[in-house]
């Protein structure tokens, strides 16, 4: 078990988006010590890194309620996770050809000005 700092710190997620989290229904209510600290496990740290993947990718905390509640509902909805994550990837694929184009794009203005073009914009 691990108090809500060590778990910050191991997943670069600030305390207080743990905290967040946890009011949101994002992550499951921790569990208090003897002296009412909250304390995680192994799970918690899982999740809390791939909600962290998720959120890169542009999931938003509500559709990540969503999900955390299919998580919760059983197997039976795994077919609807599946479903969230491929749109997940969507967008994270989207992210990577956008910033293909942007390295391309700055690539091509530092060509031009190796080039001689200083007065291009």
């Amino acid at each position: 078990m691990i108090l809500i700092g060590e778990l910050a710190k191991q997943t670069g997620v600030a305390i207080g988006t743990i905290r967040f989290y946890e009011q949101k229904g994002v992550l499951p209510e921790a569990q208090r010590n003897v002296s009412g600290n909250r304390v995680y496990d192994d799970e918690a740290l899982h999740w809390l890194l791939f909600v962290s993947y998720l959120r890169q990718t542009g999931m938003s905390v509500s559709q990540l309620r969503t999900y955390r509640e299919l998580i919760d509902a059983g197997p039976e909805t795994v077919p609807q996770r599946i479903e969230i994550l491929k749109k997940q990837r969507q967008a994270a694929l989207n992210q990577i050809a956008a910033a293909q184009e942007q390295v391309a794009q700055i690539d091509h203005k530092i060509s031009n000005y190796k080039a001689g073009y200083a007065d291009y914009l």
